[in-house]
């Protein structure tokens, strides 16, 4: 692993991926047990809307994420991709969700990130330790004296964009199946 690999840092909640799986196991079964009970039409009339409720799974739960690398933060919302360098953010913070507020006055907010647990006294706060790491990397960011001040860069996410404009025409012409 090179020095560079190690400053990535990845923040995102498992529960998302645990949640994908389970559901993704539970449609499997649930469209084999169509297939052998009522055929293949039958499972293209009822798969598009099964496989509509994994895809919001995926897209919602397992893919938003706050990438930590050494010159930048990439949050990746469901649908939106957003590369910040770490010069153009002024201050992190959290509420419901980590807020990234940027030096033009606007904000980038990560779905990646749970809100605070209710108060427990004594009880360690998962979140409040992410949010420690991101404003350490962005305080060393700082006294690096990185003045690259390149803009962010947002990216469609494409593949989520096309698999879920296809799942919603096929729910549409489903109904004319068998």
């Amino acid at each position: 692993m090179s020095a560079e690999d190690s400053s990535r840092r990845i923040v995102r909640p498992v529960t998302g991926t645990v949640w994908l799986v389970v559901v993704a196991v539970v449609v499997v079964i649930l469209l084999a047990d169509i297939v052998l009970r009522g055929g293949w039409a039958m499972a293209a009339r009822f798969a598009p809307w099964m496989l509509a409720v994994i895809w919001i799974m995926w897209v919602f739960f397992d893919r938003p994420r706050v990438i930590l690398e050494a010159d930048a933060v990439e949050v990746r919302n469901p649908l939106l991709a957003t590369h910040i360098p770490w010069s153009a953010i002024e201050d992190i913070t959290l509420r419901w969700q980590v807020s990234f507020h940027l030096a033009g006055g606007s904000d980038v907010r990560a779905w990646a990130t749970t809100a605070r647990r209710p108060h427990r006294p004594g009880a360690a706060q998962p979140v409040d330790r992410e949010l420690e790491i991101m404003r350490e990397r962005l305080e060393s960011a700082r006294k690096a004296g990185e003045a690259d001040a390149a803009s962010l860069v947002r990216v469609w996410a494409w593949p989520e964009i096309i698999s879920g404009s296809a799942l919603i025409l096929w729910c549409a012409v489903s109904p004319f199946f068998g």
